[in-house]
């Protein structure tokens, strides 16, 4: 895989970045690899700077913000400790964010351009490829689609977490194949879109027209637009027609999406999944009116389920809200939103001001917002997959808005 940019330069993916991705995504239940592969990362990014003895101010240039973002988030978090309404026996929350925030300030400080940004960005495609392989390939053996032997669940994924890295990728491989002749960009994109339905989630395929649209509506040719829309009725008719003529993509999509609508407009629904979640988000915002400066602390929205398993005559489980506004809200209070959407804020002022630059810039900036639309039914923070995701999103469009500013083409 290749990437050709201004022309004749050519860009590779970091083959350590690969293998570093390619073993969290596929060998997640196994802590020691884990480990190696983060020590390795660690150790490829700060021995040059250690050898030389020195740090130069564009390796560093990045670093501000970040710890102003998921670096002070991770301060608050740890400190929260003091004020939590309780232990979550078996939580990770806290070492899994430490961890991300470890290896996002590693990848901070190699990502010193745009070129290494799109190679460490080409080394994720590639682990996700490998990654949805495996959880093919895994379900398939374990014979289920629930529970223990869900999509991706052996190799320690998240259907929806798959899902989340996969709708993004596959219009991003599709553009990149456009305009950078990415090597196997369109094949990427019909796999990604596959492994997209495959996961069922239904957040992570309304993320893809989120992003097509807002794609769209940035086009500058009126009438490459007006094609656009018709390949996209035409595929959302492709669509339809094959998820209603298949019994298991219409169980797993089509009653699920249909459910949740009907729970949004408050109309009779059998997905319980849907209804849980407005009701995990009406208790995550009395809990917030409760405690709204600093909330309730880590893990205190699942303690706090698991203390008050019936609420208003309602049975709940001790899981977490399925929504980043109010998990934010009741654990963190005020100040968790403000440290963590002030800088998303900033990104987005970023990928404004740049996202009519070019093709590919305007299809980062639909994936940025549509990561903070779908923060509604999920919360990324404390997964690698969607933080690395997130990472080299935020990255790409930093480095487009300094590269407008200095008046760079």
């Amino acid at each position: 895989m290749r990437l050709y940019v201004d022309g004749d330069k050519i860009i590779t993916p970091n083959t350590v970045f690969t293998l570093y991705f390619t073993l969290m995504f596929c060998l997640y239940t196994n802590t020691y690899v884990q480990l190696i592969a983060q020590i390795m990362l660690i150790a490829y990014v700060l021995m040059p700077l250690l050898k030389r003895g020195y740090v130069r101010k564009s390796e560093i240039s990045n670093l501000p913000f970040y710890i102003g973002w998921y670096g002070a988030f991770t301060v608050l978090m740890f400190l929260s400790r003091g004020w939590a309404y309780s232990v979550y026996s078996g939580s990770k929350t806290l070492i899994t964010v430490f961890r991300i925030c470890i290896m996002g300030f590693v990848i901070f400080i190699y990502a010193n351009s745009k070129e290494r940004v799109i190679s460490i960005m080409q080394s994720f495609i590639i682990a996700c490829s490998v990654m949805g392989v495996m959880a093919l390939f895994t379900t398939i053996l374990s014979g289920g689609t629930i529970g223990t032997t869900s999509f991706g669940v052996a190799i320690g994924q998240h259907r929806n977490q798959i899902g989340a890295v996969a709708a993004p990728l596959s219009v991003l491989c599709a553009y990149l194949k456009k305009y950078w002749n990415m090597k196997y960009g369109n094949l990427l994109c019909v796999y990604f879109l596959f492994l997209t339905v495959c996961t069922g989630s239904r957040t992570s395929i309304l993320q893809i027209i989120v992003i097509y649209a807002i794609c769209i509506l940035l086009e500058k040719d009126a009438k490459v637009a007006i094609k656009k829309i018709a390949l996209a009725v035409l595929g959302m008719i492709v669509v339809v027609v094959l998820v209603q003529s298949i019994p298991y993509l219409y169980d797993m999509i089509w009653l699920r999406i249909e459910n949740a609508i009907n729970t949004v407009l408050g109309k009779d629904s059998s997905d319980t999944s849907a209804m849980g979640r407005d009701f995990y988000k009406a208790i995550a915002f009395i809990m917030f009116k409760q405690k709204p400066w600093i909330g309730y602390g880590v893990d205190g929205f699942v303690c706090f389920l698991r203390d008050h398993p019936t609420i208003m005559g309602v049975y709940m489980k001790p899981v977490y809200s399925h929504c980043n506004y109010s998990e934010l809200a009741a654990d963190f209070g005020i100040v968790g939103l403000l440290l963590w959407y002030i800088p998303i804020v900033r990104i987005f002022y970023w990928g404004w001001q740049t996202k009519s630059s070019g093709y590919i810039e305007g299809c980062i900036y639909a994936i940025f917002v549509s990561i903070v639309i779908s923060d509604y039914s999920r919360f990324p923070w404390d997964t690698h997959l969607s933080m690395y995701l997130l990472f080299i999103i935020v990255l790409l469009i930093r480095f487009d808005f300094l590269d407008k500013k200095r008046g760079n083409t």
